[in-house]
This record gives structure tokens, C-alpha cells and sequence, in this order.
């Protein structure tokens, strides 16, 4: 995790940075504290420009271990049951299925792809399930529910010829202010960043809502796994 420097900021970035402060807000050294509030550098985690992913900096430092296989292009149709308690996987992979079984099976498919397949495989909202002629495994209505994000609202400009751009090795920058808004009794419940796209040579700010009241669900279309569930956020 790394900060960029406020002498290190493109023009624009420390224009932000200083309307921000002459606006009367507090200069934030770390977004990342837990009472933190106001404007500075955003934490990014892309030494020499290269996002560090879970993948980077988790499973390839792992990949040699023995009791460790990894299986790329599958796709899980659903989890397996014995009574209640999962005991393995249903997979497909250039169009065979087959059957992985495990003492443990740990579900680890994002906000989405969890609900979806705890869906699919008969956890979740009895009445849905039973609607597509799924197997109800266990009556869970909370499967689904609660579906939040923090809608966003984006400026762009192209920069003149001219505009200085960041070495390739600084990788994205980025300075952001965490602020409360107008009114709201919920404290940074908003976010402005400015930040710079250098291939398409875009200078960007964005408002997102980080502390939305409403809340949609995620439903099924299909009991097909490869139909995607329905996604009612529910925003404003």
C-alpha cells in the first residue's frame, strides 16, 4: 500500500487538493484510518503500476504447495449437500461436468456469484426456489437481500497536448476527499476523487454515495447457472 506524495501530484490533482483545503476542509495523510476525513493522497495498492490482485499476492506465492491444485476455466454449477452440510462442488469445464468433493468447502464467489450459487443449490428464500423448481436445501430469506453499492457520477476532460503525464512506472494516481454531506447525519457518507487516466489522457472526478439507506436484492431469473440472477438495487 502505498500514498503518492503531495509535491508528487499532477497539476490537476494538487489543484483538487488545494481548492479542497481553501474550501475549508481538513488535509486526510490516510484514508485508511478509521476516523479519517477530509482530503489527501488515496492508498493504492500498484507497485510499478501493476494492481496487485489476490491472485498476485496471495495464490501465485502459493502455487508450488503440494496439497494446493488449481483448476482455471471452470465454472460451478452448485454446491453439493448431504443434508445440511455442503460436502462438495458440481463443475464445468469445456462442456463436462464433474464432481469435486472436500471436507471443507469454503464459498468465495463475491457479493453476486455467493448469493447466486447458494440459490441455485437450494439456500435461499423457500418460496423463490420452489418458483423454479429448485430443491429447497435449508429456508434462508436473507439470501439475496440487503444488496448494496455506492452509486457514482463521473466528469472527464481531455487534457490539451501539452498536459504533463505521470511515468508509466508511477502507475494511477489518485487524491481524494471523504466528507459529509450536507444535511446527512451519517459522517462521510460522500467521496470526490481526482484522478488521471494516462492511455486515454482523461483527467476524471467522481461523487460516489458511500453510505447508501436504500437497499435492492438479488433474485433468480433461471435455475440455469448460466443465466445471470436479477439485480434490483434499489437506488434513491
Amino acid at each position: 500500500m502505498r500514498r503518492h506524495k503531495i509535491d508528487a501530484l499532477l497539476p490537476e490533482q494538487a489543484a483538487f487538493y488545494q481548492a479542497c483545503l481553501a474550501a475549508g476542509f481538513p488535509a486526510n495523510p490516510d484514508h485508511n484510518h478509521p476516523d479519517a476525513t477530509g482530503v489527501g493522497p488515496y492508498p493504492l495498492n500498484n507497485p510499478d503500476g501493476i494492481r496487485y490482485s489476490t491472485a498476485l499476492g496471495y495464490l501465485r506465492l502459493a502455487l508450488h504447495r503440494l496439497n494446493l491444485t488449481m483448476q482455471a476455466n471452470c465454472m460451478t454449477r452448485r454446491i453439493l449437500f448431504s443434508g445440511q452440510r455442503a460436502i462438495g462442488v458440481e463443475v464445468e469445464r469445456g462442456g463436462e461436468t464433474f464432481v469435486v468433493e472436500g471436507e471443507e468447502i469454503i464459498l468465495s464467489a463475491g457479493t453476486i456469484g455467493s448469493s447466486h450459487l447458494l440459490m441455485l443449490s437450494g439456500v435461499g428464500p423457500a418460496s423463490q426456489l420452489r418458483s423454479l423448481g429448485i430443491p429447497v436445501v435449508h429456508d434462508a430469506p436473507g439470501v439475496g437481500q440487503n444488496l448494496r453499492d455506492h452509486p457514482g457520477v463521473h466528469v472527464r476532460w481531455h487534457v490539451k497536448p501539452d498536459f504533463p503525464l505521470p511515468p508509466e512506472e508511477v502507475g494511477p494516481q489518485k487524491v481524494a476527499l471523504r466528507y459529509t454531506a450536507r444535511g446527512s447525519s451519517l459522517r462521510n457518507d460522500m467521496i470526490m476523487v481526482m484522478r488521471f487516466w494516462g492511455v486515454q489522457r482523461l483527467a476524471v472526478m467522481s461523487v460516489g454515495l458511500y453510505m447508501a439507506m436504500g437497499a435492492g436484492e438479488l433474485t433468480l431469473q433461471s435455475p440455469d447457472p448460466m443465466i445471470q440472477p436479477r439485480l434490483h438495487y434499489n437506488y434513491l
